[in-house]
């Protein structure tokens, strides 16, 4: 895909015998509640200087004004030396999160870097039922309900030889939790590396039967929940 702008309505499904490749600069255009649904491939592959955008139809630029950008578990698993399952590099979300979440991934995780999702009105990066099985890093969430949250994913750090962690993550201006945990593996703990977490109201962190790991964090504010 490489025109301009693209214009989704209702839900557009990517079926499960698809292979789609966005180049890098196209923009899509959300109307309210739509929804893309990801069952087969896709790979969208942005650049520094152009990235993807998945913004709201409207001028106004309201939080929620579209849905989400949904993975669902029948996606394959990525394999980085076939490239096969999906990927998304250097995409810019904005406005969406009417539902969950702006993105998001049931069943096994796309490769994700480079992500900027801003003014989502629920979370930012939602995971549920989920298996993180491929590189997730770069992830910078601005403005919302919650930044990342974890649900009902008591497999996403189970597989043996995985390495189960996400990397680079900044969350900053949320109202409720910069990230929230619930219901998780407590024997495989998810580690958030090189992570800075500023919310505007509420707690930085919530963690309930679920295991996390900080390393080189910095989190700001003087309410946890853990």
């Amino acid at each position: 895909l490489a025109q301009n702008p693209w214009v989704l309505s209702g839900k557009v499904i990517v079926d499960l015998s698809a292979h789609v490749v966005v180049q890098q600069g196209v923009v899509f255009e959300m109307q309210a509640g739509a929804t893309l649904e990801v069952r087969g491939e896709l790979h969208v592959e942005g650049h520094p200087l152009q990235p993807v955008v998945f913004t709201g139809a409207t001028a106004e630029g309201t939080a929620g004004s579209w849905a989400s950008v949904v993975f669902t578990p029948q996606i394959q698993r990525y394999d980085p030396v076939l490239g096969t399952g999906c990927s998304m590099r250097f995409v810019n979300f904005e406005f969406g999160g009417s539902s969950q979440g702006t993105v998001v991934i049931g069943g096994h995780s796309p490769r994700l870097e480079n992500i900027t999702v801003t003014d989502s009105k629920q979370a930012g990066l939602y995971f549920s039922s989920t298996a993180l099985t491929a590189s997730v890093s770069g992830i910078d969430i601005t403005r919302g309900k919650q930044g990342l949250v974890v649900k009902d994913a008591s497999s996403l750090c189970s597989l043996e030889n995985e390495p189960c962690e996400v990397a680079g993550l900044r969350i900053a201006e949320t109202t409720d939790e910069g990230v929230y945990m619930e219901d998780m593996n407590l024997e495989h703990p998810l580690t958030l590396r090189d992570v800075r977490i500023m919310p505007t109201t509420g707690y930085t962190m919530e963690v309930l039967r679920a295991a996390v790991v900080v390393e080189e964090g910095v989190l700001y504010g003087s309410t946890y929940d853990i």
